[in-house]
This record gives structure tokens, sequence and C-alpha cells, in this order.
């Protein structure tokens, strides 16, 4: 049977088109696999350096210390990216100088310094600053309290207890015991391995407290990126109510009373670094109290303050470590349970598509034209 003239051109249109379309679709591979040949992944631009200081920031600004006390003062090193990184200041010198008191000398990388506390109680300026690799604020300070001593002689009013009679043991509403703390006796509040003593004069005249005494909870802080002291152990609150048994906010005292906690195990293996560190509320901002360590009855470290209430927990410098990240949920496979196909490899399947319709294309034409020969 012999094909129309006009059967066998509509037959020849329709192949020749579907060489068109062939051939097009494995010319756009072919080319889309040559772009991703020469530009897929391997071409990296350059960033800007980023290995430079925006600012510095004081781990703990405020400090109130003894006469002749040495704490350690330490920066947080902030870079373009408002990330802290303390290698940013490794090869920087930063000038450190005080109003008052002693610093050692500035030397590449110091961005923690012992500071010695001059003899004399008052208010004093730590300052640091730098010039290189810094483009923002260069500088920052930490304001230094030196107390007069927590010893009786330095209370100079004579102590003189309120009128009417004193209670031994205060309660607040939830029922917990308080110890009493006067003017002419002091007090003390004991618990398993921990303790707040004070001595005579150092609650103000004419008042008696209710103090207590508490564990309250872990004393870690990890994850607080801009600390410079990692605290251990158990946390320690002492807690302070009036004579109507109102809770007190903060109360200022004559002089320090000594509070003293055991030494984590943990940090036994470095006890020279072992300090008190005083903690707000809500755990971000710490300050290094005046305290030394004890080795007789049990390894403790003692800390001084005067304003009540107070957290406390033991410390060692350092910044904290970072917590452990949460899991993420890993990316859906295709239901085979295989990898998903990368874009190089969807475009070597589009030139083997395009040559196989190319080819299957040429075979039907070639077949056609032996057909109406």
């Amino acid at each position: 049977m012999k094909l129309s003239a006009r059967s066998t051109k509509s037959k020849l249109t329709s192949y020749s088109t579907a060489i068109v379309i062939a051939a097009f679709t494995a010319v756009i591979g072919a080319l889309g696999f040559a772009i991703a040949a020469n530009f897929g992944g391997a071409t990296v631009f350059a960033q800007e350096p980023t290995g430079l200081i925006k600012t510095i920031t004081p781990s703990t600004s405020n400090l109130s210390v003894n006469p002749g006390d040495r704490v350690s003062l330490s920066i947080n090193v902030i870079g373009l990216q408002d990330v802290r990184d303390q290698s940013l200041g490794r090869d920087v010198t930063f000038n450190w100088s005080a109003t008052g008191g002693d610093l050692p000398p500035n030397e590449d990388g110091n961005t923690t310094v012992r500071y010695k506390a001059p003899d004399s109680p008052g208010n004093y300026v730590v300052t640091v600053s730098t010039t290189s690799n810094c483009r923002g604020t260069c500088s920052t300070s930490f304001d230094i309290r030196v107390r007069r001593p927590g010893s009786t002689d330095t209370v100079v009013a004579t102590p003189v207890n309120p009128p009417g009679e004193i209670p031994t043991v205060l309660s607040d509403a939830d029922g917990n015991q308080y110890g009493v703390f006067t003017p002419e006796e002091g007090g003390t509040f004991t618990g398993d391995q921990f303790s707040i003593t004070a001595k005579t004069g150092i609650v103000p005249n004419a008042e008696y407290i209710g103090v207590r005494m508490f564990e309250n909870g872990s004393a870690s802080n990890a994850g607080m990126s801009g600390h410079r002291y990692t605290l251990g152990g158990t946390k320690y609150s002492v807690a302070v109510i009036d004579g109507e048994r109102n809770s007190v906010a903060s109360y200022r005292l004559n002089a320090t009373v000594e509070i003293c906690i055991p030494v984590p195990i943990a940090m036994r293996s470095q006890i020279s670094n072992v300090e008190m560190i005083a903690t707000s509320d809500d755990g971000t901002d710490l300050t290094v109290l005046s305290s030394s360590v004890r080795v007789v009855p049990t390894l403790t470290i003692c800390g001084n303050t005067s304003t009540l209430p107070v957290n406390v927990a033991a410390g060692i410098p350092g910044s904290p470590p970072m917590p452990e990240p949460t899991p993420g949920l890993e990316p859906a496979l295709p239901v085979t349970g295989g990898a998903g196909p990368s874009s190089t490899g969807v475009l070597a399947w589009t030139i083997l598509i395009g040559f196989a319709l190319l080819a299957t294309g040429m075979f039907a034409v070639y077949r056609r034209r032996r057909q109406t020969n």
C-alpha cells in the first residue's frame, strides 16, 4: 500500500518537528552541563577580611573588693560579625591603666590581667584600650569599689540593739526559718557545709534582720558567652527579712559578712584559681567577691559582701563551655531511600534523553522513507 503525497508530507513534517524538539533538548542539556561544570560550586567569591575587632567589653564591669585583694579582670573581644572571639586579641596589645592599685606590664594578648586593689578604701577605675586591629569602640572600663575591712575595729559607732524583745528565730510566710542578726551580737546561719556569719557592729544600729541561706540549684553558666568565669557546683542564695517578716530586696550592712561554701569537686584540681562569684537573679551579671580558700575542716571558699540578698557560687577564670547543640531534623530522603539527584545529574539525564529522542526520530524518518520508496 502506498501513502498519498500529502499524507507522506504530513508524516515527514511531524517527524521533522520531533527531531527539532529532540535536538533542542539535547543542546539545552549540553549547555546546562557546561555551565554546571564551569560554575557549579567552583567559584568562591572573596570576602572582606573579618579578623578585626569591633568592640571590647568588660566581663564584669563592677567589682567590690577588700584593700589589697587580687582579682582577675577580663575583657570580651567582639569581632565585626558581632560574635565574641577572644582569638582576635591574641596578637594585640591592650593598654591597661588604673586610678589606683597595681597592674602587670602590658603585653600581647593580655585580655585578662591580675589586678591588685589599693590599700585605701574608695572608688577606683581600671581602663583598657587598644589602637590596633580595632574599627569600633576600642576602650572599656571597670568600676572598682574597695571596701573598708570587715572587722569590728572599723565600726565606729557602738553597736546598739533596738529596744524591746528580740526573737531568736524568724519565719517567713512560707514557714522558712531565718537566723536573727543584730548589731550587738552579729549572727550566724549554717547549713550542710555552707554558712553566713556577721560580726558585732555589722548590722546597723537599732535594727535586726532575719537571714537564711539555702541551696538554689545548679550554678552552671554554660552558654553565657559574655562571661569570663566558669561557674560550677551548687548555687547558694541568701535571703533577708525584716523584723516584721517582710522580704527585703536590698539591705546595706555597715561592713562585710562572710559567706562560706564547699569547693566543687571538679574545681579542686585548680584550687589556686577558685574564686567566689556573686550572680544576679537571672544569672546574666557576675561580680567577683573578695575570697579565700580554706582547707580545714573541709575544703571551702569564703567570700565577703556588704549587700544582701545575694546569690553566690564558686568559679574559675575562663569562658564557660557552650551547651550541646540540639539535634536538628534530618532532611527527608526520597521514598526509595536513596540520595536526591544533584543538579549535575539532572542535566546529564536531560542530555541522554535528548540524544535518545534524536536517535529515535532519525530512525523513524529513515524507516518511513524506505517504506515510501
